[in-house]
């Protein structure tokens, strides 16, 4: 294995989300994010720009990650990629076919959303510089499925199956999230206020 590569484990206990889920996962995330402190401040001027914005890491985790649900009916979607992987420059984000996602996100909106995650993208690459790790990049259940453990279950297999040495981070604009996260053995590690928004973003860390 190249140095640094993380090999995603596969998770037979959940459902391996596909090309031709990807419009069903959209609208499972548009949904799960519609009131999301960060994403609606966002996208409220562009409502029509969510599936775009969720279809680019589903399809860069297509080709460099892995997707997850609980089951075939997708009552959530969890995304997952490994380094050296984790930046999407333009030469992966071409490979995996995403670019062509993203051009349709459109200029304004495309900008704003680097702004609002420039701080916290700065932060990790800052802090796990260096590290062999997995960082999870997207996790959202449907309203109809929220509170029946599929967002533990989603974190859970995957945190069970990495090896030791391999931390996790993630980052979440969702206070009530990060107690969720805590209950797996995350830490915050810090608390950031994003920029244009106001909003604050936590930033957390898993090790076993």
């Amino acid at each position: 294995m190249t140095k640094n590569v993380v090999e995603l484990p596969n998770l037979t206990n959940l459902y391996t989300i596909t090309e031709r889920d990807h419009g069903k996962a959209n609208t499972v995330l548009e949904r799960a994010f519609e009131k999301d402190p960060v994403w609606s401040h966002i996208l409220e001027e562009f409502p029509d720009k969510y599936p775009y914005i969720f279809g680019v890491p589903l399809k860069y985790a297509s080709f460099y990650g892995k997707a997850y649900a609980p089951s075939s009916n997708i009552e959530g979607v969890a995304i997952w990629v490994g380094s050296p992987f984790i930046d999407m420059n333009i030469f992966r984000l071409i490979r995996s076919k995403s670019l062509g996602i993203g051009m349709k996100v459109g200029l304004k909106p495309g900008l704003k959303i680097m702004k609002a995650f420039e701080i916290a993208e700065k932060d990790r690459r800052s802090i796990m510089k260096g590290q062999s790790y997995v960082y999870l990049l997207t996790l959202g259940i449907h309203p109809d499925f929220q509170r029946q453990r599929h967002g533990f279950n989603l974190v859970k297999s995957m945190l069970d199956a990495l090896p030791r040495d391999i931390p996790v981070y993630l980052e979440t604009g969702t206070e009530g999230n990060v107690k969720f996260y805590e209950k797996l053995g995350f830490e915050v590690i810090k608390e950031i206020t994003e920029p244009i928004f106001n909003s604050s973003f936590w930033e957390l860390l898993y090790k076993k």
